[in-house]
């Protein structure tokens, strides 16, 4: 099976709650057979520019402060 890439897709919203100073993404694949759904990861980031280019959610990106996953055991 090809999995394609392992890279994040590019993302773009609009209208964030005003005065909004970060946003936070949590990515989850809730087709895993388990009680909870898996977590790929917890980021939070500056709603401006409101967009994430291909590619560019990574740990090293300047932009993203990744959470811990506190579940990991």
């Amino acid at each position: 099976m090809d999995l394609g890439p392992n890279i994040s897709p590019a993302r773009a919203w609009s209208d964030p709650p005003a005065g909004a100073a970060c946003l936070l993404l949590v990515l989850e694949d809730t087709d895993v057979p388990a009680a909870e759904p898996g977590r790929h990861m917890v980021a939070f980031f500056d709603p401006e520019p409101a967009r994430i280019g291909e590619g560019e959610l990574t740990p090293d990106h300047p932009r993203f402060t990744y959470l811990p996953d506190h579940r990991a055991r």
